[in-house]
């Protein structure tokens, strides 16, 4: 079995960078990189910042519109218990008239239905008193 030394065994090391690359070149690439990242970060935040500002500024609308809706809900609210506590006025006479007029014409009818159902119970019972004597 021949026999190896470990100086064969060992590949040439290479950067991830590229082949063989100085030193100056990655940390110019590395840089280079890391300023694109910083570019992106930054557009990144800035477009959330709008985005944050743009939720500040709806939310304030609604806080205003919500505050404007509670105003009127209580002045709505306000009038509708005056309106409620205000004595009605008085209804007209002839209204009164009318109805006072109906209300007897209505109690008459059923005195006349009463009666009526009096007259009926006596009818009965002299049948009833006929029929006993025959």
């Amino acid at each position: 079995m021949p026999t190896r030394s470990v100086e064969h065994n060992r590949l040439p090391s290479r950067s991830s960078n590229g082949p063989d690359r100085s030193g100056p070149e990655i940390w110019i690439s590395a840089i280079s990189r890391l300023q694109a990242q910083v570019t992106y970060n930054t557009g990144m935040i800035d477009g959330h910042r709008r985005q944050f500002q743009e939720l500040e500024n709806n939310i304030n609308r609604l806080h205003h519109d919500i505050g404007g809706i509670a105003a009127t809900l209580d002045r709505v609210t306000s009038e509708m218990r005056s309106t409620r506590s205000a004595p009605e006025g008085r209804p007209d006479s002839g209204d009164l008239e009318i109805l006072t007029s109906q209300v007897t014409r209505l109690s008459h009818k059923v005195n006349e239905v009463d009666a009526l159902g009096m007259a009926l119970e006596l009818l009965k019972n002299r049948i009833r008193k006929c029929e006993e004597v025959t």
